[in-house]
């Protein structure tokens, strides 16, 4: 019988909480997506959706409970009777002639029974507490490792490289001033993800130039934007508005949590630099 507790990698006292959190953890690691359509993976990854079914839910949780206690008390039954016969018996002497003696021996047993019980009862409150801790930090743990799978999965590399564009001065066609960009990376929001991601990556070279065309009509009198002390987010913005625009998303109208659509953030790993021609 399998043991759906191992097979998600948690304690049979684990919480829904971290018994959720295990499911969404692995199912980050067995995605057919990542592992190249790997037979023995996704066979994994089934055995996983199926133990996170039957754990998931109270009653067949259970069930299984049950079942799983049962098919341990039936191998522990089965050891031979030898082995169970060998085990020292605790005889216990009492004098019945002693009304006394027997009372004290009573009394020895109940406070020892009280001792034994109170220290139980401590250890069993610590290794509670224990659990409750780790199963805290476990979750954490889950939630920072998918919310870092997530982004990942929403962020295009390299979007754009070496832009050079030229800021010609107003009425005329003398270049004033030029913007250099090393690189352009952006995070797509979760909503309608890989649909923005496909269209991104589909129609690269066409967002690349219409972006270019977008900057070169800002002409030279945007330089002050540039220089400064926000002049990064400037750009970044709108970079992002641009992209949204084509896309065919109100950037205004949007917002930036994780479910959000279309470019929800633009990165300049290596920022800008903006030149004067003129001298």
């Amino acid at each position: 019988m399998v043991n759906y507790y191992e097979v998600l990698e948690v304690s049979p006292r684990a919480s829904q909480a971290v018994i959720r959190a295990a499911y969404k953890s692995l199912m980050q690691r067995y995605h057919p997506d990542k592992n190249n359509g790997d037979v023995d993976i996704a066979k994994q990854a089934i055995l996983v959706g199926t133990a996170y079914e039957v754990l998931s839910n109270a009653e067949s949780r259970a069930a299984y409970d049950v079942e799983i206690n049962l098919m341990g008390s039936k191998k522990s039954n089965s050891a031979p009777i030898q082995e169970r016969e060998a085990k020292p018996l605790v005889e216990v002497s009492e004098t019945k002639n002693n009304f006394l003696t027997f009372f004290f021996i009573l009394a020895g047993l109940l406070f020892l029974a009280i001792v034994i019980n109170s220290q139980d009862k401590v250890r069993k409150e610590k290794q509670q507490e224990a659990q409750r801790i780790a199963d805290m930090e476990y979750v954490k743990q889950a939630e920072a490792d998918y919310a870092k799978e997530d982004l990942k999965s929403r962020t295009i590399e390299n979007f754009a490289q070496d832009l050079y564009v030229k800021l010609y001065q107003p009425y005329g066609e003398t270049v004033g001033h030029i913007i250099k960009i090393p690189k352009i990376t952006i995070i797509v929001g979760s909503s309608d993800k890989e649909r923005v991601i496909e269209y991104v990556k589909n129609n690269r070279p066409r967002l690349n130039q219409k972006l270019i065309s977008t900057l070169v009509l800002l002409g030279d009198g945007k330089y002050s934007q540039l220089i400064k002390i926000d002049g990064e987010h400037y750009l970044r913005r709108l970079i992002q508005n641009d992209l949204n625009n084509e896309i065919g998303i109100d950037s205004i109208l949007n917002y930036s949590g994780s479910d959000s659509r279309g470019v929800v953030d633009v990165l300049l790993p290596m920022s800008f630099s903006v030149h004067d021609t003129t001298n």
